[in-house]
C-alpha cells in the first residue's frame, strides 16, 4: 500500500508541499486526496515520484523499511540515470565501471 507518510516525509525534506509537487508531475488534486485516503497511484506515477525523490517504488508503497540516505550529488545522479534511454544508461554503466577500474591518483591525459 502507498504511504502518504513516507511520500509527506520525502516532500519535507525537501522543502516543498505535496501540492506544488503534484502541480510539477501534473498530477491533479483529486488524485492526491485519494492518495492520501489510501489509493495507489498508478505505476507510472508511482515511478516519476520515485524518480523524483531519488528512492525506490518500494520505499513509497512501504514494503523497503529503510530510507536510502543518498548524498544530495548521488541522489541527482541516480535520477537522471533513471530518466535516460537504455542507450545512454548502458553508455553511463561502461563509463561507470571505467571509472571504477582506474588506479587512484591515475589522470587522464588531456
Amino acid at each position: 500500500m502507498f504511504s502518504w507518510e513516507r511520500f509527506y516525509n520525502e516532500c519535507k525534506k525537501r522543502g516543498i508541499t505535496p501540492n506544488s509537487l503534484a502541480k510539477e508531475l501534473n498530477i491533479s488534486q483529486p488524485t492526491m486526496s485519494g492518495w492520501k485516503k489510501g489509493s495507489p497511484p498508478n505505476s507510472e506515477r508511482l515511478e516519476a515520484i520515485a524518480d523524483y525523490f531519488g528512492v525506490t517504488t518500494d520505499y513509497l508503497l512501504g514494503r523497503s523499511g529503510a530510507d536510502p540516505e543518498l548524498p544530495e550529488d548521488e541522489r541527482e545522479l541516480l535520477q537522471n540515470y533513471r530518466r535516460a534511454d537504455e542507450k545512454m544508461k548502458k553508455m553511463i554503466r561502461k563509463m561507470a565501471e571505467e571509472a571504477a577500474e582506474e588506479e587512484p591518483g591515475e589522470k587522464e591525459a588531456d
